[in-house]
This record gives C-alpha cells, sequence and structure tokens, in this order.
C-alpha cells in the first residue's frame, strides 16, 4: 500500500511499482553508505537475546513539485528495547549486504 505521497512501504512493494529501478538504486546507495561507514558488523547472534529489528523508510524528495530524488533509509527500531533490560547491548538483524543484492537481482 502506497502512502499519501506515493511512497512504497516495503521493498517488495518498491520493486513492483513503475520506477522500480530507482527505488532499488536508492537502496543500493544506501547499503553502499552503510558499508563505506562500517555501520554494522555481522556477528553471530547471542543466544537468549531479543534482535532489533529494522525498517526501511522510503521518501520522496521534491524541489519546485517535482521529485527530485529517492531516498531510502534502513532505520533501527530501537523503541523495541527495554530499559535495564536490553538497552546497552544492540543485536540488530540485519542481512547480508551480498544476499540483499541477491535479492534484488531475483526482483528485477
Amino acid at each position: 500500500m502506497l502512502t499519501l505521497d506515493g511512497e512504497p512501504e516495503s521493498l517488495k512493494e518498491a520493486r513492483l511499482l513503475p520506477d522500480a529501478q530507482k527505488w532499488i538504486k536508492a537502496w543500493e546507495e544506501e547499503l553502499k553508505t552503510l558499508i563505506e561507514m562500517k555501520a554494522f558488523t555481522v556477528v553471530p547472534r547471542p543466544k537468549n537475546t531479543k534482535i532489533i529489528t529494522s525498517k526501511i523508510v522510503f521518501k520522496l524528495k521534491h524541489k519546485n513539485g517535482v521529485v527530485s530524488r529517492y531516498k531510502v533509509r534502513c532505520c533501527a527500531r530501537g523503541f523495541t528495547q527495554t530499559y535495564g533490560v536490553d538497552f546497552t547491548d544492540t543485536h540488530a538483524a540485519m542481512a547480508h549486504p551480498t544476499a540483499i543484492r541477491t535479492v534484488l537481482a531475483w526482483g528485477v
């Protein structure tokens, strides 16, 4: 279901749109940035831990009423943490970039 601004709410939905290639390119740019910034490290999942899920947010940027940029962000859903329980350690689910590129290739 698209938002009122015509933005997809999931990667699956973005791949079904006429401008899917632009959303996929924006997602690849986000992944590249996350990798370059070393924003995450792949580690084994610790036992008995709650994983913080993430959400992909899609935004259309406008300039003079015309779409100027497709922007995608991967956001950790930190509000699922409980103070005093899992507040100091962060374990977020993040797919390996190679796996994400493979999934994108299947959908295109």
